[in-house]
């Protein structure tokens, strides 16, 4: 029996109940900031993560998430993006708190930049209707070993706690 065949059997075994609603959330944040005589030193930081996932009713969840974040400069610009996986947990499936991993396959990073990551999303869920709207904190884990095709060692490495504002929409 083929591994196609073997799927279709189990998700036809599998009792309905045990699927649950769908969703998307996109998380998102903005920082900028002036210093120095005349406000000659100026930055910001765009950071949006979209993701989708399946919600069981035991609160398990999984899917996906891209992310990206715009760095600003007065004097240049450094952006990141990445994809992958991600699996957690919500209290329920409505409101309350939740806890999101994500392992970034591959991410980029201006400058020929490549290597591996992760974040963790931690936040609380108010519902309203079809949409939640969540604060939340992630932690964000980057190491970066290639650049360019060249393997650089020791690898550049980014860790940070950033806020964000987070929608969701139930489907």
């Amino acid at each position: 029996m083929s591994f196609k065949n073997l799927l279709l059997a189990f998700l036809v075994l599998l009792p309905l109940k045990t699927f649950a609603a769908g969703y998307t959330r996109l998380a998102i944040m903005y920082m900028s900031e002036s210093s120095g005589q005349g406000s000659t030193s100026e930055a910001s930081r765009t950071l949006i993560d979209f993701g989708a996932g399946k919600l069981w009713g035991n609160g398990f969840t999984l899917g996906g998430m891209y992310g990206s974040e715009k760095n600003e400069y007065s004097t240049y610009s450094r952006n990141r993006t990445g994809i992958g996986p991600t699996i957690g947990w919500l209290k329920s499936k409505t409101q309350g708190f939740y806890i999101l991993g994500t392992y970034f396959i591959n991410p980029t990073m201006t400058g020929g930049f490549k290597g591996k990551g992760h974040q963790i999303d931690m936040g609380y869920r108010f519902m309203l209707d079809k949409v939640s709207i969540a604060p939340q904190l992630s932690q964000k884990s980057f190491s970066y070993d290639e650049m360019d095709g060249v393997p650089i060692s020791p690898p550049y490495e980014e860790n940070r706690v950033d806020p964000y504002f987070a929608v969701w929409i139930d489907f």
